[in-house]
């Protein structure tokens, strides 16, 4: 059965009780301690991964470890 990952908007936490039942991820925009019960939690980012420096980029935004 496929995954599904929600973008916690201003549209999701409208209707959030409607929608967590139905997905098994939510992703943010920027790092926060909101979690939400048994769901995986990802960061929505507009790093590149394949980009040589993506590691360097990961360092200055203090998102490696985080």
């Amino acid at each position: 059965m496929p995954s599904l990952c929600a973008p916690v908007t201003d549209i999701f936490r409208r209707n959030q009780e409607s929608v967590l039942p139905l997905v098994d991820a939510v992703s943010f925009k920027k790092v926060t301690d909101e979690s939400f019960a048994d769901k995986e939690q990802m960061l929505d980012c507009s790093l590149n991964i394949t980009h040589p420096s993506f590691q360097r980029h990961l360092e200055e935004s203090g998102l490696l470890g985080a």
